[in-house]
């Protein structure tokens, strides 16, 4: 379990003895996506400009650099990092007793925003603590917030408001918080979303480790209430006010407080994807190092991963270097229309997507891409060989959304619909079906405790959105039996143990009894005998 503070310093602490430039930051192209524009005249960062060895921050960054050393922008909503756990040990005999096989894996983010004619730099951690003792490493969970606009800004009560608080660390103030829980897993994910909300930019950190997104904390910048241009930033024009790379990193390194660590035996993969208003997409160009945190490791190596745009990270003496760039991948752009949320399979590679496309980054090859709902109904199926700087365009057939409601039902009681000889679930309010245009039969199965109108029935598709309600009415009693079950159960218990216990008595004496009668029966069979 990490104590309160104890990786409070968590990143920035040890960059004062880092190189420190000057330089301000930069307005920001305004269009999503990442790649490299070419024929750029201004002049571009030096990735290498902190660490041009291990130990580093290694695995898997956007610098703003792509082929050629051509600089690109990148604003985005939200990145996340996911990472596949095989196995795990880090050592560093120097850390204090109890964390000498602790590293962290660190999601960094520089938020930008203006506000009252000041552009602010805001760089956010979303940091999981690994204990690397045991084979399935623990993981505890926490991040900072640190105010980079300036080379001395700090971060007051005025600032922002969250679930954290505020340390000073050699002078400069900044924001922590540390969740008290402690996960044993493999699977980890890490998440940082951008939101504004009612006027005021929010972050939502959150982190997953198998059971779904959790969101552990909500930063809001209370002091910038109408703010505009906000997004989580990558750029290669220029440095940030403390001299590093405006960089998006998902990297893995010493535990806190500009620790370094060994890597003693690794085998994970990283992958590092940005919101594109459709889905998470793998970045395009690629270095397998960060820049911007001082906490480090040495002896990993991280090189591009066999099957999807990230790395995979073994132990052995590792080079810091551009893994892949936008000219070595192939791109998938599906236009799924009408299909509100749902998920593609490239072969076994999952994107999930929402608002009618997807723009899916992947490693030249055969693929076979399946389409679905987001309640497992296939919409499409097609193969197709992508090529080195291939983007293939792919519209599906149009199939229409037909909306199944539910009124009355509680919020997650699992509900199943049966409409074209598909079987549908799910314990939300609503299932979707796709089809074609037509008439269509449907059938609601019975739910214990329920009444249902409109049970069967037919919809006509014609095209657009079709809506069904569907009325659930619950019968008290039978509801207040299903909802206090346990306690009903606990009561019949204590009733038949308070029974037994008044009437013990009298089965004691019928056990006298019996006794003496099954004595009297030998007797009787005795006599028989002789």
């Amino acid at each position: 379990m990490v104590m309160k503070g104890r990786y409070k310093s968590l990143a920035v602490i040890a960059l004062v003895s880092l190189l420190i430039f000057s330089m301000a930051i930069n307005v920001y192209n305004d269009n999503y996506g990442e790649k490299a524009t070419g024929n750029v005249t201004e002049s571009s960062i030096n990735p290498y400009v902190l660490y041009t060895s291990e130990p580093a921050p290694m695995g898997i960054s956007a610098m703003g650099i792509g082929p050629g050393n051509t600089p690109y922008s990148l604003k985005t909503s939200s990145f996340e990092g996911i990472i596949n756990i095989t196995d795990i040990k880090t050592y560093n005999a120097s850390l204090p007793s109890g964390e000498k096989n602790d590293a962290s894996i660190q999601l960094n983010l520089h938020l930008n925003f203006s506000s009252g004619g000041h552009t602010y730099d805001y760089w956010i951690q979303n940091v999981a603590i690994l204990s690397t003792s045991n084979k399935t490493p623990g993981v505890s969970i926490l991040d900072n917030v640190w105010n980079q606009t300036t080379r001395y800004a700090n971060i007051y009560g005025s600032t922002l408001s969250g679930n954290g608080t505020l340390y000073n660390s050699n002078g400069q103030q900044f924001y922590i918080d540390e969740p008290s829980m402690y996960i044993t897993t493999d699977s980890i994910g890490l998440r940082e979303v951008y939101k504004n909300i009612s006027g005021y930019p929010t972050v939502y950190m959150e982190y997953n480790t198998g059971s779904g997104w959790n969101i552990y904390d909500t930063v809001k910048f209370i002091f910038a209430k109408n703010a505009s241009n906000a997004d989580f930033i990558v750029q290669g024009y220029r440095y940030t006010s403390k001299g590093n790379p405006c960089d998006a990193e998902l990297i893995l390194g010493g535990p806190g407080n500009g620790a370094s660590t060994t890597d003693v035996k690794s085998n994970l993969t990283m992958q590092l994807k940005y919101w594109n208003g459709h889905n998470y997409q793998a970045i395009e160009n690629a270095y397998n190092f960060g820049s911007d945190t001082a906490e480090t490791i040495s002896n990993a190596n991280s090189q591009m991963a066999k099957n999807f745009p990230g790395v995979q990270i073994s132990n052995g003496t590792g080079k810091l270097k551009m893994i892949y760039n936008q000219n070595e991948l192939s791109y998938l752009n599906i236009t799924a229309k009408y299909i509100i949320q749902g998920y593609v399979l490239a072969n076994n590679y999952k994107t999930n997507f929402r608002n009618y496309a997807m723009n899916i980054t992947l490693i030249p090859g055969e693929y076979n891409i399946s389409i679905y709902s987001l309640y497992g109904q296939k919409i499409s199926n097609f193969s197709v060989q992508l090529a080195a700087k291939q983007t293939y365009y792919k519209a599906t057939e149009n199939v229409y959304p037909v909306i199944f409601k539910a009124i009355g039902l509680i919020n997650g009681t699992l509900w199943f619909i049966n409409m074209n000889k598909l079987n549908l679930s799910s314990t939300d309010n609503e299932i979707v079906f796709y089809e074609k245009n037509g008439t269509y039969n449907y059938n609601i199965s019975g739910l214990f405790g329920y009444s249902i109108k409109n049970q069967t029935g037919t919809i006509t598709v014609h095209g657009n959105f079709n809506y069904v309600n569907v009325s659930f009415h619950a019968n008290p009693i039978i509801r207040s039996i299903e909802k206090y079950a346990f306690y009903y159960i606990i009561a019949l218990a204590l009733i038949a143990i308070i029974l037994m216990g008044i009437s013990g008595t009298g089965r004691k004496d019928s056990t006298k009894m019996f006794k003496e009668y099954n004595i009297n029966n030998d007797d009787e069979n005795n006599n028989l005998k002789r």
